[in-house]
């Protein structure tokens, strides 16, 4: 991969996405982690913008550094710049420092296999111990391209006289403020011949009765299967009973532009052709984030729709405001058959959408919104008449 193609990959929007989740994570298992390690000194290797260290540095840790690659911009980082290095993880991170506590956490599933070896053999050269967490098999994200269960991770800490100690995940599976990858995947490798050195630690790990097995958090299990569905069923669903695909979503459209402050109106443009003649149909448009979750769905019937042979038609929803938090989301469309039980053409999680916010929005739970046609066909006609919002 080039470095171009990585910078896209982990821009500012990537960790942006993913700072306030790490945050309140961050703030339930930093205290426990100093309670059980006592560290004055912490590693982050493949610490993104430095969120987890500055949960550290505000429990009095000012001893932190955190290592990531170049994409990573300093104007970003929640740790002061010195505080930083850039590195490429994918060759092996050498420093003449050694640290109480390195960790990693959903890193290295973005790293090319052959890395992994010389991965696990940066983190153990930091420090006796590790806190570590890695994406399991079909766990999903931006780039996952090693995605391993936690044997495989387990074996690699012990092959180098490294100890997994299980503690974390039972009390952190069931919180509400901790990311649901943190809670399934996160382990703690201690050297073995220096875990006397952590009395506490080790009594808790007597005492466990989790014992370092393969788990799916639900939550991660329901939004894959969300996912699922909504790509792989429908979409399938439509090439079997719609094998000529009657109706085609050839693109959409967000104007003036996909980014967007909260508050701020959308006009949303959907443009599709009839392959076939047909009669009516509806049409839908929902707004999702990425794990699924729909914070807008609406649609229109057309009981009249432009010929067939003419065309790409037009479509548009005026929506007058949108209040969401500053996020990343994604606009889905979908065409219907009247009675929504063909599925003409779907798209998910293809369009996507920024929201930037200054402060929390109050704003409007249905906010009002337009269909309207922009058909071209000389016998067009009027839309109260074509479009029929249900």
């Amino acid at each position: 991969m080039t470095e171009q193609s990585v910078q896209e990959l982990y821009d500012q929007a990537f960790f942006e996405a993913l700072r306030d989740g790490s945050r309140q994570s961050a703030a339930v298992i930093v205290p426990m982690i100093l309670d059980w390690i006592q560290p004055q000194q912490v590693v982050d290797v493949g610490c993104g913008d430095g969120t987890w260290l500055s949960m550290f540095r505000e429990h009095g840790i000012e001893d932190v550094l955190g290592i990531d690659g170049s994409y990573v911009e300093p104007a970003n980082l929640q740790i002061p710049v010195h505080q930083f290095v850039s590195w490429n993880l994918s060759q092996p991170v050498l420093l003449d420092q050694a640290f109480d506590l390195a960790m990693s956490l959903e890193v290295a599933e973005h790293l090319p296999e052959e890395s992994a070896s010389s991965f696990v053999n940066s983190l153990v050269r930091l420090s006796d111990v590790v806190l570590f967490s890695a994406a399991i098999p079909y766990q999903g994200g931006t780039h996952h391209i090693n995605e391993q269960w936690p044997d495989y991770w387990i074996q690699r800490f012990e092959e180098r006289g490294y100890i997994a100690i299980d503690v974390l995940r039972e009390r952190i599976w069931n919180h509400p403020r901790v990311e649901p990858w943190y809670a399934q995947n996160s382990f703690i490798f201690v050297r073995r011949d220096r875990l006397f050195r952590y009395p506490k630690l080790q009594e808790l790990a007597l005492r466990s009765t989790w014992s370092n097995q393969s788990l799916v958090h639900p939550q991660i299990y329901l939004n894959r299967c969300v996912e699922q569905s909504s790509v792989s069923e429908a979409e399938s669903i439509a090439s079997e009973n719609n094998p000529s695909q009657l109706i085609k979503i050839l693109n959409l459209t967000c104007l003036p532009v996909a980014e967007i402050h909260s508050g701020e109106g959308i006009t949303l443009e959907l443009e599709y052709q009839l392959e076939s003649p047909v009669k009516a149909a509806i049409f839908n448009l929902s707004l999702s984030n990425a794990s699924g979750d729909i914070y807008l769905d609406t649609h229109v019937a057309m009981d009249i729709l432009p010929d067939a042979q003419k065309g790409p038609h037009r479509l548009q929803l005026q929506i007058d405001r949108l209040d969401l938090i500053q996020g990343h989301y994604f606009i889905n469309p979908g065409i219907f058959s009247p009675d929504w039980q063909q599925i003409y053409d779907f798209h998910w999680h293809r369009y996507p959408l920024t929201i930037s916010a200054d402060a929390p929005q109050t704003g409007m739970l249905n906010p009002p919104m337009r269909w309207r046609t922009l058909c071209s066909h000389a016998d067009q006609l009027a839309d109260a008449q074509r479009l029929k919002p249900v």
